[in-house]
């Protein structure tokens, strides 16, 4: 008979992009989750549009 250990895995995910994080979101609960990614910051590529149109708009956000 085995014993079975009660603490949660540990996931390593490579990469931070939108995907990364969304999985690392959807795992928080149940693994021990490590984000590794080069930047120390969070680039939303979706939102450089809006940036172009009103550039007043990152003063608004940060």
């Amino acid at each position: 008979m085995s014993v079975r250990s009660h603490t949660k895995k540990t996931v390593v995910i490579i990469g931070g992009g939108a995907a990364g994080h969304q999985i690392a979101y959807q795992l928080r609960d149940v693994a021990r989750v490590i984000l590794v990614d080069p930047k120390t910051y969070w680039e939303v590529p979706m939102a450089l549009p809006r940036l172009l149109a009103d550039p007043k708009s990152l003063s608004k956000n940060t």
